[in-house]
């Protein structure tokens, strides 16, 4: 039966069972039953399942999912689950515009630029989660531009002028002002952007023509500098994460429609998981290995869709209550912002916000 380092005699409860913490050593398992032993709080899988008794609630974390506990002092049976992703209406920005430049978090964001039916408007708003706030104007238009940065530290890049072309324009923003920063080395329209104002990144884009480029560059906070390139050349794709961590996902090569990804290290780009869709005019927010992407043209539509990404695997998530595209989103992989944009026609001045599935603890019953 194992080894047994003291006597049992005054370890056996009223119950007829032996108190486990008698025990040192190993004792077989074919020699133990269920019911013979009190104060086990784990058991090995053959000796079949057990349910922990505690007095207070687990960690609702990522390696505590799934597991059931009895709560002794709530006297209720509890698990631990994932819960639900869900968009939710956010503040309505002043004057909405689609491809406008958004970056920053959820909760201290700038919407820039983009353009109407009217031209390329150059105003920008600032949100605190709650409401947008008129800001300083752009030095000049940012149209189908990419950005990165923080709400008192940002910066935009590229984009169409409003005679047409492509531009290698490059402007930081302070938190209150906008200012002249050293342009990209080849002006590009509907480019990739992700990073900070100080590490940020530009891949893809579109010289006139639409053509789609493979093109990437790195940004210090003064100057461009060239980088490897993409292993597809592409424009209006979405792109998320940092200067040397960061995902490039679909877009258009010309001819198509992709639905090819690419991550990138710092040195060079390599394939990765394509996305489930072909995909123009996204929006996207996170981190490489915590990211999400969500709107956009799909195809034969534009879709309210928002696929989470591990760095690894796709998964689907929560529906936005508006499908539509060409606006940048900015934040986490758990709370993001889509603004404005629009549907396939026309344009919207509403927000949404993002809240990612978190563990939480449940109560269990039979309703």
């Amino acid at each position: 039966m194992g080894t047994i380092t003291r006597g049992l005699a005054n370890s056996v409860t009223t119950g007829g069972k032996v108190v486990s913490t008698s025990l040192s050593g190993t004792v077989a398992a074919s020699n133990v039953n269920n019911e013979s032993l009190d104060s086990v709080t784990a058991f090995a899988s053959s000796l079949g399942d057990f349910v922990e008794t505690r007095a207070s609630d687990l960690s609702a974390s990522p390696t505590t999912r799934g597991q059931l506990f009895y709560n002794t002092t709530d006297g209720v049976l509890k698990g631990v689950r994932l819960g639900t992703a869900a968009w939710a209406a956010g503040g309505n920005l002043i004057a909405g515009q689609r491809n406008a430049v958004t970056f920053g978090i959820q909760t201290s964001a700038v919407f820039a630029g983009g353009h109407t039916p009217g031209g390329t408007p150059t105003n920008s708003e600032t949100y605190n989660g709650i409401s947008w706030t008129e800001g300083n104007n752009l030095g000049a238009p940012a149209d189908y531009a990419a950005s990165a940065g923080t709400e008192t530290a940002g910066v935009a890049f590229g984009g169409s002028p409003p005679d047409g072309g492509a531009n290698n324009d490059t402007q930081e923003y302070d938190g209150t002002n906008w200012s002249e920063g050293n342009n990209l080395n080849t002006g590009r329209y509907s480019i990739g952007g992700s990073g900070t104002q100080t590490a940020a990144l530009a891949a893809g884009g579109s010289p006139p023509g639409n053509t789609g480029s493979n093109l990437s560059e790195e940004y210090n906070g003064t100057n461009w500098t060239e980088g490897n390139n993409l292993g597809t050349a592409r424009y209006k794709t979405t792109q998320f994460g940092t200067q040397t961590a960061a995902v490039a996902a679909g877009g258009d090569t010309g001819p198509a429609n992709v639905n090819n990804v690419e991550h990138y290290d710092g040195t060079s780009w390599t394939a990765a998981t394509v996305y489930p869709s072909t995909l123009t005019f996204a929006a996207s927010a996170g981190t490489q290995t915590d990211g999400l992407v969500f709107l956009g043209d799909l195809g034969p539509a534009y879709g309210a869709t928002t696929n989470t990404y591990d760095g690894t695997s796709w998964a689907a998530s929560a529906t936005l209550a508006n499908a539509g595209g060409n606006t940048e989103g900015d934040g986490t992989g758990a709370l993001a912002l889509a603004a404005s944009g629009g549907p396939q026609s026309g344009r919207t001045d509403g927000s949404e916000e993002f809240t990612g599935a978190v563990q939480t603890i449940k109560t269990l019953t039979t309703a």
